[in-house]
């Protein structure tokens, strides 16, 4: 939250009663409709109870019914519970409640739970700077404007030191990935060779592992196909062990 771009910011203009300036915004609206905000909550939920009674499910839980074989009542209380929790009732109040409904949902815990797994297997802890509460409280209590959409992530940052650094670190946007900025490059072709065959032997096991996954699309396991970070992680560890 505190280093993304700054989208949804639009959501200020209803609660500003700029309803003409909203409706006409010219931006993506990924995860809800345009109108969602300016219908009453409760009216809402009444048409995803008729949505669920039709059985007009979206693709994911027709998917997880099918093969899983998940009883409609668990969907159903699944739903009502997010339905019909504070936060999701008043989540399109304006872009302050939105954007603390996006970091108290229950999918920010559960991924820090399931990082810090994956470091028990790999023999790292995690930490999450980003998630110090103080840090959160500080960002939320900044007006919002400051936060207001920007081309690139990291939006309040980049507005605040913008007087401060040069375009060329300014505008920066290439540090992706798993790097490893202060190690010296290994330029033994042999180890290099190793390393890359060890890297390429672990996605070929993950690709496996994925295909057989009804989730997965098959454009998702091209990209993690790509993805290097596995090979970035090696390159730390001479022996390429996990």
């Amino acid at each position: 939250m505190v280093t993304y771009r700054g989208k949804y910011y639009y959501l200020d203009y209803p609660d500003k009663k700029q309803y003409f300036k909203y409706l006409f915004a010219k931006r993506k609206f990924p995860g809800f409709h345009k109108l969602d905000p300016l219908v009453p909550h409760n009216i809402r939920y009444k048409l995803h109870l008729l949505k669920n009674k039709l059985g007009l499910y979206n693709k994911h839980i027709k998917t997880a019914l099918k093969i899983f074989n998940v009883p409609a009542k668990a969907i159903k209380e699944k739903g009502d519970i997010s339905w019909l929790h504070p936060l999701v009732i008043d989540q399109f109040k304006s872009y302050r409640h939105y954007q603390k409904q996006r970091f108290l949902r229950y999918h920010l815990p559960a991924r820090m739970e399931s990082e810090t797994r994956y470091g028990l297997y790999f023999g790292f802890e995690p930490r999450f700077p980003m998630a110090d509460i103080r840090l959160v409280q500080y960002y939320l209590s900044m007006p919002n404007y400051l936060k207001y959409e920007g081309t690139l992530y990291r939006t309040a940052y980049r507005k605040a030191l913008s007087k401060y650094l040069p375009p060329e670190v300014l505008e920066r946007d290439d540090k992706q990935g798993g790097m490893a900025p202060y190690k010296e490059p290994i330029t033994d072709e042999a180890v290099i060779k190793a390393k890359q065959e060890r890297s390429k032997a672990l996605v070929d096991e993950m690709i496996r592992t994925l295909k057989g996954n009804p989730f997965i699309k098959p454009a998702t396991l091209k990209e993690k196909r790509m993805n290097l970070t596995i090979f970035r992680w090696l390159e730390k560890h001479a022996k390429g062990e996990i």
